[in-house]
């Protein structure tokens, strides 16, 4: 599917970026990601219980990270308590069947090692439509300018800064 080229809607019409963010990465995969609703089970394993993923999310791994493979670029290793992080995730499903799961991106882009751990991701926003024959992820990946703080038009009006009321 690399191949053919598919047009799609550039980051910037779907999202804005403010201007001090760090561009660090952008990268597509290819394939339907599964939904993590209700897909999990539970096995015992030597008396224990343990949960493990259905066979359609060990599918979509397995298909990431052949496709990672390919991009070396990708192996950043970013991330610190110093060097926070915003992604930004355009997903095209098959159908309206399925629900995203930035969880299961941040975690293969974790195994990866794009990011030194998902817990930096301190900003994650997504896009989600329907492309029935090219199911795809489009992911930007940003480093937050030092000692960024919340907007204030998501915080509580008792913590808003007083200027900002």
């Amino acid at each position: 599917m690399s191949g053919n080229k598919i047009s799609t809607l550039p980051m910037e019409k779907l999202f804005l970026i403010p201007e001090d963010y760090k561009f660090l990465l952008d990268g597509v995969v290819y394939g339907q990601q599964p939904s993590m609703k209700n897909r999990n089970r539970v096995i015992w394993q030597d008396g224990n219980p343990v949960v493990i993923h259905s066979a359609e999310v060990y599918e979509y791994k397995k298909q990431f990270k052949e496709q990672a493979v390919n991009k070396p670029e990708w192996k950043i290793g970013v991330g610190s308590r110093e060097k926070q992080l915003a992604i930004y995730i355009a997903i095209y499903y098959e159908s309206y069947r399925s629900d995203p799961s930035i969880d299961l991106i941040l975690d293969l882009l974790q195994d990866n090692g794009t990011i030194n751990n998902d817990r930096w991701v301190r900003q994650k926003f997504y896009w989600a439509g329907i492309s029935k024959t090219a199911p795809r992820l489009h992911f930007r990946l940003y480093e937050l300018p030092l000692g960024w703080e919340m907007p204030n038009f998501l915080l509580r009006p008792t913590e808003r800064k007083a200027n900002d009321k």
